[in-house]
């Protein structure tokens, strides 16, 4: 199924945080369509098939943002997908195709320290109830 359809939270989420465990890549939004495109264009499917693929692409890339058509993948696995879902939950999706990156370097390390301050806030909780 399309990664806005899985209810599973993916193991790389941080419960406390609601954040990805891992601060890096962010895939375009219509990123797991093009890759399931590629994934046809390499294993030689049919013409007919390859020509889907690339109109369910282009249908995303058109669709608005967080309105991209949800149709089944033909060649993702369920690990490429659960990335997916992993990135989409955590907010780690670009919009646009060629979006730089948000925030600079320094910002993203002001992310971290937040997020290491939820948690220690979060284990001294833990150790009181304890």
């Amino acid at each position: 199924p399309h990664y806005s359809r899985i209810a599973d939270l993916p193991e790389s989420i941080n419960p406390i945080t609601g954040r990805s465990l891992y601060y890096g890549l962010r895939p375009w939004r219509c990123d797991d369509r093009f890759m399931d495109w590629v994934a046809g264009f390499t294993s030689f499917a049919s013409p007919v098939l390859q020509y889907e693929l690339l109109a369910r692409v282009r249908r995303c890339s058109k669709s608005p943002f967080g309105q991209e058509p949800d149709d089944d993948y033909m060649y993702l696995t369920r690990k490429e997908v659960m990335y997916y879902t992993e990135r989409s939950k955590s907010g780690m999706v670009r919009e646009r195709l060629f979006e730089t990156y948000p925030y600079d370097q320094t910002a993203l390390r002001k992310i971290a320290e937040d997020d290491a301050l939820k948690m220690r806030v979060w284990r001294h909780q833990r150790q009181l109830e304890l």
